[in-house]
């Protein structure tokens, strides 16, 4: 479940950046992940466990993302340490995990990006900006197979903390196992209010969904 939860809170992994193509309507730069200390998104969690031999069970649980503080980073500008809990519990095996992550956010004209920590040079690309549709990059430079694409720039999605309508919608697939992808559902001025995590695990031949939707958003 590590993998899980790593692709789809953004842990930082190391990166460069590849560039996509720029046709379809664009988006100005804008507040697609705001940052201010203080904020906090809070997230339901929901989803399951299927086996090859037909045995599912569900996964149940929340996210916690919050900005304590503004930190100065060895290169020298301000990054906004962005804390993530995630709780999840098991229905078979009858287990609660806690997985506890910090990410060094920092936004410039052109990119969001996501440090692993403050002396890291290298960081993940998790958005492009201005968001085009049908753009796509490689968010992290030892993720082999993984792309990140521009799906639509006006997806309506409906969570418990209300409707968005005009969200960006971005999915990673990997080229290296095609069963394996994520989405990512993004609104102006919130940011993220929902994920879908897909993942399989080839050597226990298990496959994993969970969605993470938003339920409250403080500035």
């Amino acid at each position: 479940m590590e993998n899980v939860h790593l692709a789809a809170f953004f842990v930082v992994l190391t990166l460069t950046m590849a560039c996509g193509g720029s046709s379809g309507p664009q988006t100005p730069t804008g507040d697609w992940m705001p940052l201010n200390v203080g904020s906090e998104w809070y997230y339901d969690a929901e989803g399951y466990m299927a086996t090859v031999s037909g045995d599912t069970f569900a996964v149940t649980g929340s996210v916690t993302r919050t900005i304590p503080s503004l930190v100065p980073h060895i290169q020298g500008f301000d990054a906004y340490t962005l804390h993530t809990v995630t709780e999840l519990e098991y229905v078979y095996p009858d287990t609660t995990m806690e997985y506890r992550d910090t990410v060094y956010a920092y936004e410039t004209e052109t990119e969001f990006r996501g440090y692993e920590d403050t002396t890291s040079i290298l960081y993940e690309t998790v958005v492009r900006y201005p968001i085009n549709l049908g753009d796509s990059w490689k968010p992290y430079p030892d993720s082999l197979g993984i792309t990140r694409e521009v799906m639509s720039l006006t997806e309506t999605v409906e969570v418990p903390a209300g409707s968005f309508g005009n969200c960006a919608f971005l999915r990673d697939s990997d080229s290296v196992n095609p069963e394996r992808y994520t989405e990512l559902y993004l609104a102006k001025d919130v940011g993220p209010v929902k994920h879908v995590i897909h993942d399989f695990y080839e050597e226990d031949s298990v496959t994993a969904h969970i969605e993470v939707d938003l339920v409250t958003y403080t500035e």
